[in-house]
């Protein structure tokens, strides 16, 4: 018997390894972009599995604190009990709620420290998209000081 015989349609075949593909890229995405924030923030730590890397709340907070430029209060750098983790990842949600970080509210410290996938990459959803937003208006304030300061300057 022939294994390649038996195959579903392509169609389904196709769509389930695309789909599978697709999910994997996102999730190399925002492990290259959480990576990047912690080699920004000069962490020595790296991310290589979102969902497992994240579930005790250091290098989540790490992340965090990168992005934010918002220092993440009292985190146990050595979690040791499953209630310290949750403690780290509690007070990671808090600082992201007083930052008025859109898309959080969705986002469990229960689920985080579970390592649940979709958890982890609604919150780097949420903390990519807060931080793009904060370089637009940050660039759009320097324009329009440049723009304050020409105006302020005689015409020679």
């Amino acid at each position: 018997m022939f294994p390649g015989c038996i195959r579903g349609p392509k169609s389904i075949t196709g769509s389930t390894d695309d789909v599978s593909k697709q999910n994997k890229s996102i999730v190399q995405i925002y492990t290259d972009w959480a990576n990047h924030y912690l080699e920004k923030g000069r962490s020595k730590r790296r991310i290589s599995s979102l969902a497992t890397d994240c579930s005790d709340g250091v290098l989540l907070a790490d992340v965090i604190e990168s992005v934010t430029n918002q220092k993440i209060p009292d985190i146990t750098r050595k979690p040791k009990t499953p209630t310290q983790m949750l403690d780290n990842i509690n007070g990671c949600l808090a600082v992201l709620r007083a930052q008025h970080v859109p898309g959080i509210e969705g986002v469990s410290s229960t689920e985080l420290r579970e390592g649940r996938l979709k958890a982890v990459l609604a919150l780097f959803f949420a903390l990519s998209r807060y931080k793009q937003a904060t370089k637009q208006q940050q660039q759009q304030q320097r324009v329009h000081q440049q723009q304050q300061q020409q105006d302020m300057t005689p015409n020679r």
